[in-house]
């Protein structure tokens, strides 16, 4: 005989993912910093974007990138971008969006929570 319970409410549930979502218009040239999102070891830290123009994303551990240091870049002729960036501990992650083209942006923000 088996016995199988569902949903157990036990001391190992794991939270799900949190998503976090932001929305504005960048100038040419103009930059935006998100940040800190609070992740947990072993989750995945996704930024992605949709809008206008090309607005490129960049995302870091532990501190805000820069369009010269990061930890993954999207760079596309759209504003169309994500960056993924695995968290092997608890961290921080921030996101920076800079208008090579003005536009609008759509940021999405999914991690697993500490």
């Amino acid at each position: 005989a088996y016995a199988v319970e569902l949903g157990s409410d036990g001391p190992n549930v794991v939270p799900g993912d949190k998503t976090e979502t932001f929305s504005g218009s960048l100038a040419l040239n103009a930059t935006k910093s998100f940040g800190p999102f609070k992740v947990g070891a072993g989750g995945k830290f996704v930024a992605s974007t949709t809008g206008t123009g090309d607005i490129d994303l960049y995302s870091r551990k532990t501190s805000v990138p820069t369009t010269s240091t990061y930890d993954c870049k999207s760079a596309t002729s759209s504003s169309t971008e994500t960056c993924t960036i695995a968290m092997t501990a608890n961290g921080d992650a921030y996101v920076l969006l800079k208008a090579y083209a003005a536009g609008n942006y759509n940021l999405k923000v999914t991690y697993r929570p500490q």
